[in-house]
């Protein structure tokens, strides 16, 4: 099995989901799903960038400007996160001291304040570190395309709907295992690996390289807890939607590219609802990737 990275998998499910410039020649992966009068075209992203929000590449506006609506995780322009949460283990619980000495390395390479952070949730220090990792190859957040897409659809008179919102977002980070204990650990575990994959994300997601994401991001059962909650549940949440709120029409749907990925996808569920799957299909991968190098074919 490939060596997964479970590192961005917070990433790629929860942070604000961004923009991804691309080449003219390129295009974003596309599934359709069609059954009687409705037709769900699934747009998968990954939830950063490394460039300010450009056009909409090819065929995203054309698909917007004729949709009855726009459907995305979670509807970001008008809402914050919460600061307040719950009592759980903090960090200094669920890490012995060897794992608060690498702890502590990161954060200090990150100018994290120590020991602060033993104070805080684990899933909340997990996503925290992902994203200045990330920031660290000149990644960020804020240039999404889901933003992009919203921003672009309003310009078109489409209404924009979400699959879930970011309280109920929250109230599933904190459930996980040990208040996110096992995502931190595997953080951690997956530094260095994840270090040498950033820089092929955005390639490989700008190239439609679907075969690279299926190797380098397909799960195991390591932290099975955590993956069906990060992934599986919400993939079934979303699919009990998307069937019990849409009746005909054609929406545009842009959840992160994981959802997308082996026999719990969100496209592999409607399947399963007698809806017709239209997957995209690339014949060989394009992007080259050994440990700390990746080109493109």
């Amino acid at each position: 099995m490939a060596r997964t990275t479970k590192t961005y998998r917070a990433i790629l499910t929860f942070i604000a989901a961004v923009f991804c410039a691309h080449p003219a020649s390129a295009e974003p992966y596309v599934w359709q799903l069609n059954k009687g009068e409705l037709t769900y075209s699934v747009i998968g992203t990954i939830h950063f960038g490394d460039q300010p929000p450009q056009p909409l590449p090819t065929p995203l506006p054309q698909l917007l400007q004729q949709a009855n609506g726009l459907i995305v995780e979670a509807d970001i322009r008008h809402t914050s996160a919460p600061t307040d949460f719950p009592a759980g283990p903090i960090v200094a619980d669920v890490l012995n001291s060897e794992q608060q000495t690498e702890l502590k390395r990161r954060a200090n390479e990150l100018n994290l304040p120590w020991p602060g952070v033993l104070g805080l949730q684990p899933w909340l220090v997990a996503i925290h570190l992902q994203q200045l990792q990330a920031q660290q190859h000149g990644l960020r957040p804020q240039w999404g395309i889901d933003l992009a897409a919203m921003a672009t659809a309003e310009s078109f008179d489409v209404p924009i709907f979400e699959l879930e919102d970011l309280d109920s977002q929250f109230t599933m980070l904190q459930s996980l295992p040990e208040n996110g204990g096992e995502l931190l650990l595997q953080t951690l575990d997956e530094w260095d690996h994840s270090e040498s994959l950033l820089p092929c994300l955005l390639p490989a997601w700008r190239e439609g390289d679907i075969a690279f994401f299926k190797e380098q991001f397909d799960l195991d059962t390591s932290m099975p807890d955590t993956e069906q909650a990060l992934l599986t549940d919400r993939n079934q949440a979303w699919v009990n939607a998307l069937m019990d709120n849409y009746s005909s029409g054609h929406y545009v749907v842009m959840v992160g590219m994981l959802h997308l990925i082996g026999p719990d996808s969100l496209p592999k569920l409607l399947q399963q609802q007698d809806f017709t799957l239209i997957a995209p299909q690339r014949k060989s991968a394009s992007i080259n990737y050994t440990e700390g190098n990746c080109t493109i074919k």
